[in-house]
């Protein structure tokens, strides 16, 4: 007889049979709800827009935005400037003295265009030239000038014009760049990026440009997040990323807005092979493209941190090396708008590879760890494993499918959408098919007051069906293979992702990369049948991924509101398969009576005599 093996036969199970020391639902939930309240905190925390700078010096050598906005309010006035009306064409005038005061020799684009409904107008261009200390490729810095018929564009986009500036006063009290800057401020971006695309398609210096820093903004609030990228952008984003000190960064949101059928002056030049990247705020969406745009409007705040993000990622590209254009595919995170994670799309597909094989390689060490495993079947590759592993799909898909129900149902029942937006502007006397009132309609159809309590509640459809899941798939199952079962399934998601939408992989791949440094950790710490181990199992990912989807949480309302359906269906898809070991985990009244059952009914042993 072993007298050091020791007898794990009263250890809780998933769903009352026994194996390990697997941790009691109340600790596992009370752990959660901390977890999510800090980590919430904190994220919303890293999320404010820096507080605006005091000083209005011209001699300041940082980005302010009070001298911006002011400079902006000036230069652009407060009427509205489509292209071609007489506020544009005078905004345009003081643009260029603006310029000429600071020393630069400004030049002027102009073309003549047709525009459908609008007959012939014509564009204005204005774009400066800081000349470098090389002969590399330029940094391009791009904003638009022009606004909508029936609003100033205090935010869309006279904050844009206001960080373009500022950051050409900034030049002018710095050694002069590695690289020559172009600071390029169209017309007609409203109208469909037309001074843009006159830029990129008809101008020589088009040609001498390396990388594109485009502003824009719609509403005037909230921090400024980097929302777009150029297809080879490693390389940008490791020059910008230690520069700017308030990142708000990820490309999981460049993967959503590639497919979508949005477009900017960035655009115009991705479209002729340049990279770059796209700066914007998003809050405050009932004010776009509405009168109620203006430049007192704007939050100050949300201003600093977009001048800030933009003059610092200018000075990261100037100073990139010759030869750095193109790159390669980028993923990337910030991490509470403290530091960013990059990593190439490539080293994505080989990372989750070794992660999945991390999860595999482990639950068959649990497998054939005799005296730590109590379990009747042979090997990984059990029902229980495959139980688990077939809850992520049934979970995802039902959770996918109840969110847009609920949503088709809130929607139908006039709880928010066109029908909802169409009855509101009627009663406020606003013709809801008359133009310019179509962002106004958009803006109360998927942002009306309640519909973030709307929002909340399409969240939580996850927490039914991780329980369902649990209970279906997960009850009277080995923890150990469900668990592996369960994050094997997550790992083939996460490489396809990887593979076919790599910028998404941000969300997904350091989740389950924490999930196999914790595990194998426990079991070589602490040793498998450790509560300490299964309570790492659980715990890490869930700190990781509370990290990732709380501020993807916060920016996802003022950013798609309800206005996309399948996206948070697939955030609660995601939520609901990273609770299910959380639901499976007994509850501590069930472990203990299962605990007793086993006790009164195990065999009684004769205690071991000494004999001569």
């Amino acid at each position: 007889m072993n007298l050091n093996s020791r007898d794990h036969s009263l250890a809780p199970n998933v769903c009352n049979r026994t194996e390990l020391g697997w941790p009691q639902r109340k600790f596992v939930f009370l752990f959660a709800a901390i977890v999510v309240a800090a980590i919430s905190f904190v994220s919303w925390h890293g999320l404010q827009p820096t507080p605006p700078i005091a000083s209005n010096s011209a001699d300041f050598p940082g980005f302010s935005a009070i001298r911006a906005l002011d400079a902006a309010r000036l230069v652009l006035g407060e009427e509205p400037r489509p292209v071609g009306s007489a506020a544009n064409i005078a905004a345009v005038a003081r643009l260029k003295d603006y310029f000429a005061s600071l020393g630069y020799s400004p030049q002027e684009q102009i073309a003549t265009v047709k525009i459908p409904g609008l007959g012939e107008v014509t564009l204005r261009n204005i774009f400066i030239r800081k000349e470098g200390r090389t002969n590399l490729p330029a940094i391009l810095l791009v904003s638009h000038h022009d606004s909508v018929a029936v609003s100033p564009g205090g935010s869309d986009n006279g904050m844009g014009v206001a960080v373009c500036l500022d950051a050409a006063r900034m030049l002018t009290l710095q050694e002069p760049p590695e690289r020559p800057v172009i600071i390029l401020v169209t017309d007609g971006e409203e109208a469909g990026l037309l001074g843009a695309k006159l830029f990129a398609q008809n101008h020589v210096w088009a040609n001498e440009i390396g990388a594109v820093i485009n502003i824009d903004n719609r509403g005037g609030d909230g921090p400024a997040q980097l929302f777009e990228t150029g297809s080879d952008d490693l390389a940008l984003i490791n020059a910008i990323a230690p520069r700017i000190t308030h990142p708000v960064m990820s490309s999981f949101f460049v993967e959503i807005y590639r497919r979508m059928p949005n477009g900017t002056d960035l655009s115009a030049f991705l479209a002729r092979g340049n990279t770059g990247i796209n700066i914007a705020c998003t809050g405050a969406i009932e004010r776009y493209h509405t009168p109620a745009d203006t430049f007192h409007a704007v939050n100050l705040a949300s201003l600093q941190h977009q001048g800030d993000m933009a003059t610092q990622a200018l000075g990261g590209l100037c100073a990139m090396p010759a030869n750095t254009f193109p790159s390669v595919s980028a993923v990337f995170i910030d991490v509470f708008g403290s530091f960013v994670l990059a990593w190439s799309a490539g080293s994505g597909v080989v990372l989750s590879i070794a992660a999945l094989l991390g999860i595999v390689g482990f639950g068959a060490h649990v497998a054939r760890t005799r005296g730590q495993v109590n379990d009747a079947s042979d090997g990984l590759f059990t029902r229980d494993y495959f139980k688990g592993a077939l809850a992520v799909p049934v979970v995802m898909i039902a959770s996918i499918a109840l969110v847009m129900v609920v949503a088709w149902s809130m929607e139908r029942a006039g709880l928010y959408g066109r029908q909802y937006a169409s009855a509101m502007l009627e009663q406020q006397g606003v013709a809801p098919v008359a133009k310019p009132n179509g962002a106004a309609l958009f803006a109360v159809a998927y942002w009306p007051p309640h519909g973030l309590a709307l929002y909340i509640i399409l969240s939580c459809a996850c927490v039914p069906m991780s329980w369902l899941g649990a209970k279906w798939f997960l009850c009277g199952g080995s923890p150990w293979k469900c668990w592996t079962g369960i994050w094997s399934a997550i790992g083939i998601i996460n490489l396809a992702v990887s593979i076919f939408a790599p910028g998404a992989g941000a969300i997904l791949l350091p989740i389950i990369f924490g999930a196999v440094i914790a595990v194998w950790l426990g079991a070589v710490i602490f040793g498998i049948q450790s509560g300490v181990t299964a309570f790492l199992a659980m715990g890490v990912p869930l700190i990781i991924a509370g990290a990732i989807y709380a501020p993807l949480e916060i920016l996802s309302w003022p950013d798609l509101g309800l206005s996309m359906p399948i996206f948070r269906g697939i955030l609660s898809g995601l939520y609901a398969v990273f609770f299910l070991m959380l639901f499976a985990t007994p509850r501590v009244r069930q472990s203990m009576d299962a605990a007793a059952r086993l006790k009164a009914n195990a065999p009684q042993v004769a205690p071991i005599t000494s004999t001569n």
